[in-house]
């Protein structure tokens, strides 16, 4: 199926990467990956789990070279945001209150799947780290239309380069450590993070008076 033929794409272009650090993410990949994320039909029905681009490869004498792995994942986001800029922020916009009239279970289904597909699109656009993708991000953070809206959005303030970003963690960190649902999820994004100093931020964490493990 699709599934498993993108994943094999993704494979070569991963070993191919590997192999050459200097190389670049070839064009053929790229308009494949946009092709699929902007095809209605197929992520209504999918979602965006057919995109995911795992940092890791099958290779056993190569799948432990994580970093590597992990920047050859972010090399190609961030190619794909570059090519796509405009293409992305419009697929963006247009699933932000996307709805179906259904019944319940599937109509959250659904907006469960559009709000994949809109985090996917957010996803990739931090990777430029701009001024105008910044206000995308804190104003889904500020006023998310669902609970994973949010969190997607602290993920990527994390890290970004948004000038605010530490009274932005200071505050929800206040915030989070009032409801214990929301401060593992505050938890587990400060752990999963990627910025530029994750593990002083860790650290930092670790030491606040809000700190605790239920």
């Amino acid at each position: 199926n699709r599934y498993i033929a993108f994943s094999k794409i993704a494979e070569k272009e991963k070993m191919k990467m590997l192999k050459n650090p200097e190389e670049n993410p070839s064009k053929e990949f790229i308009e494949t990956f946009y092709a699929l994320l902007s095809d209605e039909k197929l992520t209504e029905e999918m979602g965006t789990s057919l995109l995911a681009i795992p940092e890791s490869v099958e290779d056993p004498h190569k799948k432990h070279q994580y970093q590597k792995l992990y920047e050859i994942s972010k090399k190609i986001s961030h190619t794909i945001a570059s090519k796509y800029k405009k293409e992305l922020l419009k697929i963006y916009e247009s699933h932000k209150n996307k709805t179906i009239d259904a019944p319940f279970v599937q109509g959250k289904i659904y907006e469960i799947k559009m709000r994949s597909i809109k985090n996917t699109c957010l996803s990739l656009l931090s990777e430029l780290d701009t001024d105008d993708i910044h206000k995308l991000i804190l104003e889904q953070f500020k006023n998310p239309i669902a609970a994973s809206d949010k969190y997607a959005a602290f993920a990527f303030i994390l890290d970004s380069s948004i000038k605010e970003k530490e009274k932005i963690i200071d505050a929800y960190e206040k915030e989070s450590s009032k409801d214990l649902v929301e401060w593992e999820v505050f938890l587990s994004r400060i752990g999963g993070n990627n910025s530029k100093d994750p593990i002083e931020l860790i650290k930092k964490i670790e030491k606040s008076k809000y700190f605790r493990i239920e």
